[in-house]
C-alpha cells in the first residue's frame, strides 16, 4: 500500500512540473505572474519529486514495502 501511495504522489510531482514548464513555455515572453507561477510549480515539482524519492527509499530499508499494510497495523496489538 505504502509503495501504491508513493507511485501517486510521484505522478502527481509530475505532474505539476510538467505543467509549470508548459506554463513557463507559453507566457515566456510575457514577464508577469503566470511566469512566475510557472517557475514556482516547477521548483517545488522537483523539490518534491526528491523529498518523495529520499521518504520512499528510506521505507524501503526499513522494510514497510514488503508488507500490505504498515507493521503498526499488523501487529494486532490494540492501544
Amino acid at each position: 500500500m505504502a509503495m501504491f501511495l508513493g507511485h501517486i504522489a510521484v505522478i502527481l510531482e509530475m505532474f505539476a512540473l510538467a505543467t509549470g514548464i508548459v506554463l513557463v513555455q507559453l507566457i515566456k515572453e510575457n514577464k508577469g505572474f503566470s511566469s512566475l507561477a510557472g517557475w514556482i510549480l516547477v521548483i517545488f515539482g522537483i523539490l518534491g519529486v526528491i523529498c518523495t524519492g529520499y521518504y520512499m527509499l528510506q521505507y524501503f530499508y526499513i522494510g514497510d514495502f514488503a508488507h500490505a499494510y504498515p507493521q503498526m497495523m499488523m501487529s494486532g496489538k490494540s492501544s
